[in-house]
């Protein structure tokens, strides 16, 4: 029994769900990592690698990767040139940067990379390669024979033709020693080189790298385009924009999932053109942000800096045409302001998020661990980019990171319908309530009653309490006619309440005082119709005794609440009282007594408007205060709710 009292607390439960979530998505994570089932890369040493040891019909592919020799603007004979290097290279890694007669080549350039490797004795089988895209045209030879090529490379960028494919090449080696040219050249692009790994092993176990890797691309490219589909449907039916820019970032980030790694859209649209495929990649980044940061701005307007979320979209609108209408070369020397600016976008909604999750909005850590997961993605994929991270294996993580932050948005969603079942039935709960508290006889005829005494004793008396209540009955109808989000003037409000204690006062020998202490600027704001007319009759029912009774109501403003006090000096309420009045079954709506039946509608309408709770202080024979706390900025959105 003690234990599941531990479970119910609100807090628990919160870590609890938190906890399930990310184990659900670290085990998500872990299947798609483990899908791209990553190799050893051995490092080879001044162009040569020994992989005599390996037996690729039982070992797994190992990546080329390490110093391959390297020959600045020439195309040497792949038959079996002697000519020296010009150095040693790293591969993967850009060539901007290789020196050459002590300065650095740039990016446009050409040359010939250069790797010797041994083989077991008798490795016979025929063995395959996995050849990323190189930057931006190449021609493969082993022992002399081209076997595979993408574009054409050149000396110049007229007689250059780049092409960005990557694909797998096969061959039979004739001897244990094999020796692999690659012609490259770059005239069209701000990065030049190898800067991709190649996969080296058994022709099994390369195309099964190759399809599983594809495969992936598939899968993520349908969830996230079916995704998309519904997301706009629903936003065009329910004409809800958030999920209508959430449906935009998940069509951004489908694009960018079929234009880089495996470039699946070549197996989905046949050849595309370099220039066009480096257009799709780049700007699906600001497209990315874009969309991010519209979709986290209307989910925390209050949080989200206006003067950031306009920096942000105008620099994001700003890349896009000139992603569309300058050369790849051009704008992939800008690489550093794509990436920061996604940098910049989705750190400051992550600060957002967690600032709302610290206020202790649940939902929030659930979008704040997608996000988290994302920005990780991000990170890594940059370091990539820039060839400081080389394990292929782990590059291009951000569309899976995006899957799993859409997850989390479908758990939301359902903490949502649940959230928004129980607020309806809240609302019909108060709604029962009002209108209990408002149905009253007895009242009506005890009013009617004092006026028909008074017609004959004191007619003016009788004539203004016909007056008084006519007003309150007018109120009363008019206010109450939907009463869980109209909102009426404080001024009105207490209108209502005086006419109420001025009936009290004529069958109670005026022996209610009621006291206004209330900001004139308080006034002109909105709150819940009626909402503190129960009170004060609480305080009358339960509080007068034989002796006088003094209610004060006070209204105060802070920078974004308005605080407003009802109290009075009656009999009070011990704890216990207090308990058992605000933690009864009320769900039970037969088994309700008239008692408690405004105090409680009070609360569960502060609840379902604003979700906050009334707070309540008292003591016996000191009387009893009740608080409420209305956030000021959500007049407008109550209102346009009343207006919809």
């Amino acid at each position: 029994m003690m234990l599941y009292t531990y479970l119910k607390r609100p807090k628990f439960h919160r870590i609890l769900v938190t906890m399930f979530l990310l184990l659900i998505l670290l085990s998500i994570y872990g299947l798609f990592l483990g899908a791209s089932k990553d190799k050893e890369s051995i490092h080879a040493r001044t162009g040569f690698l020994d992989l005599s040891t390996l037996h690729f019909s039982s070992d797994n592919a190992v990546y080329l990767g390490g110093e391959w020799a390297f020959y600045y603007n020439e195309y040497i004979d792949p038959a079996g040139s002697t000519a020296l290097p010009d150095g040693f290279i790293e591969v993967p890694k850009i060539w901007n940067s290789f020196l050459y007669e002590g300065e650095s080549i740039g990016p446009h350039a050409y040359g010939s990379y250069r790797l010797t490797v041994k083989l077991s004795d008798d490795s016979q089988d025929i063995l395959g390669l996995k050849l990323p895209s190189m930057s931006s045209s190449y021609k493969l030879y082993i022992n002399g024979k081209l076997i595979h090529q993408s574009g054409i490379p050149g000396i110049s960028k007229e007689t250059e033709t780049p092409e960005w494919k990557p694909n797998i090449a096969f061959f039979a080696p004739d001897s244990s020693d094999i020796d692999i040219v690659i012609h490259v050249s770059n005239f069209h692009y701000a990065k030049g080189g190898m800067w991709g790994n190649i996969l080296f092993g058994s022709k099994e176990d390369v195309v099964e790298y190759r399809d599983t890797s594809l495969m992936r691309s598939y899968l993520l490219f349908g969830i996230l385009s079916i995704t998309c589909i519904f997301l706009l449907s629903l936003s065009l039916i329910e004409k809800n924009f958030p999920c209508l820019y959430l449906g935009l970032f998940c069509l951004s980030s489908a694009l960018r999932e079929v234009a880089v790694r495996e470039v699946a859209i070549w197996n989905i649209l046949g050849h595309i053109d370099h220039i066009m495929l480096a257009r799709l990649e780049y700007i699906t980044m600001p497209l990315i942000t874009l969309f991010h940061t519209i979709f986290i701005y209307n989910l925390y307007q209050r949080e989200f800096g206006k003067k950031v979320y306009r920096g942000i979209s105008i620099s994001m609108v700003a890349m896009i045409p000139f992603t569309l209408f300058a050369t790849p070369n051009t704008f992939s020397s800008y690489l550093w302001v794509y990436q920061l600016s996604v940098l910049i976008s989705f750190s400051y909604s992550a600060f957002i998020i967690t600032k709302s999750f610290i206020r202790n909005n649940t939902s929030s850590g659930i979008l704040l661990i997608g996000l988290i997961v994302m920005l990780l993605a991000i990170v890594n994929d940059i370091l990539y980019a820039e060839k400081i991270n080389t394990n292929y294996g782990l590059a291009h993580a951000y569309t899976i990171a995006f899957t799993i932050f859409l997850m989390t948005q479908v758990f939301m969603v359902f903490i949502n319908i649940s959230e928004n079942y129980k607020r309806a039935q809240l609302a019909t709960r108060s709604q029962f309530m009002l209108l209990q508290s408002q149905i009253k006889p007895h009242f009506l005829f005890n009013i009617l009653n004092t006026i028909q005494q008074l017609v004959d004793k004191n007619p003016a008396k009788s004539k203004k309490l016909i007056s008084v209540l006519s007003d309150y009955l007018r109120g009363n109808f008019t206010y109450g006619s939907n009463p869980d989000i109209n909102l009426i003037l404080l001024r009105d409000e207490l209108t209502l309440v005086e006419s109420c204690v001025y009936m009290a006062n004529t069958r109670f020998d005026d022996r209610i005082e009621l006291e206004l202490d209330v900001d004139s600027q308080c006034l002109e704001h909105k709150i819940p119709s009626l909402i503190l007319q129960p009170l004060v009759e609480n305080s009358i029912k339960h509080g007068l005794t034989e002796g006088n009774l003094k209610i004060l109501i006070t209204a105060k403003m802070s920078p974004k609440n308005l605080i407003i006090n009802v109290r009075d000096d009656g009999v009070g309420m011990s704890k216990i009282q207090i308990h058992n009045l605000l933690e009864s079954k009320t769900q039970d709506l037969q088994h309700l007594s008239e008692d408690g039946v405004g105090l409680k509608n009070v609360r569960m309408r502060m609840q379902l408007l604003y979700n906050r709770d009334i707070a309540i202080q008292s003591e016996k024979g000191q009387g009893t205060e009740v608080s409420l706390i209305i956030p000021l900025d959500n007049d407008n959105k109550l209102q346009e709710a009343v207006e919809c």
